[in-house]
Formats: structure tokens, C-alpha cells, sequence
């Protein structure tokens, strides 16, 4: 039960970054509204640097996104005028606030020989965890809180290939780097590129995704149906 409480207050907190929007100032000229704490991937639209939200599709264009390549994942905030764009366009000019790149990370599959190669620290708990598609990638995004100091703490997401189940199974792995610290809770935001594990699900098809936190309280399991959309014409 206090698993269940722990994903619906996750879902709770994820809802709240994706869509979490407010008003500027009444000094401000036009119909503006701020985004905060969006996730997406930087892509090409149009000969465009484009920053696609995943919360909804989204395109947004400025000029600060050209320092950024292809492919890039990253969080950030920025305002919308609405009264300030182009008619007939495919994508929304914004102004960033702030913009930080996401480490996007490879899933590895666990052997038998490997079962103790990658870590297994506990974490405090997680906010949200999720599944998008960008293009051809698919990418798994989760956001996790942990007890650091100033040493550097690596996550990895490892898929258990031991087992016959038509389940996906993974588990995000910490590694605190012998790190004892108790008092200071870090977080960090990151993407790991499933593509492989979920491109051969077939249009309009549904497979199931398994994943294991090793929260401090108790392990958490959380699981997500990827379902592969229609393309669009």
C-alpha cells in the first residue's frame, strides 16, 4: 500500500513539472505565460534548432538553442507571448530563463557474470519517471533524490535479460561512490535511451515496463505501459 501512495504521489509531483505554468507580471505587454521545469529533446524543424516539450509535442524556437545539438535532452523554463507569434508556423517562439542539458545515458543488460558489476546504493525516493518518444528514439526519463556530499553519485539502468517474463524488467542503479553522507538530499534529472528494448513493439501494439527503485523505506516497483502511436501524416 505505501508503495501505491508513493506512485500516485509521483505521478502528482511529475504532473506538476510537466504543466506547472503561471502568469507574468500585468507590466508586461501581451498575453504571456511561463513554463517551468519542462523536459524535451532539442531536434531540426525546418532548417529550426527546435526544442520539443515532452509534456505535449510542443515546438519551441529561439536563438539561444543553436548552442545545443541534435539529440540533446535537457529541462528548462522560458515565457510564451502569444501575442507575438507567426500565423501558419508549426512552432511557438519562446524566451528561456533557463536551460540545463539532461545526461542521456545507454541501458545495459544484466548477466549472470555481471549481476554485481553495477551498484546497488539506496535512494531516497523518486519524483517522476516516464516514457517519451522523440522520432525514432524512445526515452526513459526519471528524476531522483538521494543523500550526497560533494562526491559525484552515477546511475545506471540495467534491464534483467535473465528472465523469460514478457515484462520488461529494469532497475535504476546507484552507485554513492562509498559516499556516507546523511544530511545534504541531491537530485538528478536523467533520460536513458530505450529505443532498443521497445522499437520492435508493432503500431498500436503495448508492451510493459518494469521498474525497480531501491528507495531506503523499501524497494518500489512502478510500471508503465509503452504504447507505440500511429504515425502522423
Amino acid at each position: 500500500m505505501k508503495n501505491l501512495i508513493r506512485l500516485f504521489f509521483s505521478f502528482i509531483l511529475f504532473s506538476t513539472l510537466l504543466f506547472n505554468t503561471s502568469c507574468l507580471p500585468q507590466n508586461e505587454v501581451g498575453n504571456f505565460q511561463t513554463f517551468e521545469g519542462q523536459i524535451g529533446t532539442i531536434i531540426t524543424y525546418l532548417n529550426l534548432k527546435c526544442f520539443r516539450m515532452d509534456a505535449d509535442g510542443t515546438l519551441l524556437s529561439s536563438p539561444v538553442l543553436n548552442q545545443y545539438e541534435v539529440g540533446d535532452r535537457i529541462v528548462s523554463s522560458f515565457s510564451i507571448n502569444y501575442d507575438d507569434q507567426t500565423a501558419g508556423v508549426s512552432y511557438l517562439v519562446a524566451e528561456f530563463q533557463s536551460i540545463e542539458k539532461i545526461k542521456t545515458n545507454p541501458v545495459f543488460d544484466i548477466t549472470a557474470i555481471e549481476k554485481d558489476t553495477f551498484k546497488n546504493d539506496p535512494i531516497n525516493t523518486f519524483t517522476y519517471s516516464y516514457l517519451s518518444l522523440v522520432q525514432s528514439k524512445i526515452y526513459f526519463t526519471t528524476q531522483t533524490y538521494f543523500y550526497a556530499s560533494n562526491k559525484y553519485h552515477s546511475f545506471d539502468l540495467i534491464r534483467n535479460n535473465l528472465t523469460t517474463s514478457d515484462t520488461i524488467k529494469l532497475e535504476i542503479r546507484h552507485n554513492a561512490k562509498l559516499d556516507t553522507d546523511n544530511q545534504h538530499v541531491e537530485n538528478t534529472i536523467t533520460s536513458y535511451d530505450v529505443s532498443t528494448l521497445l522499437s520492435s513493439v508493432p503500431i498500436g501494439g503495448s508492451k510493459v515496463v518494469e521498474i525497480t527503485y531501491n528507495v531506503t523505506s523499501a524497494p518500489v516497483k512502478q510500471y508503465i505501459t509503452y504504447t507505440r502511436p500511429t504515425p502522423l501524416d
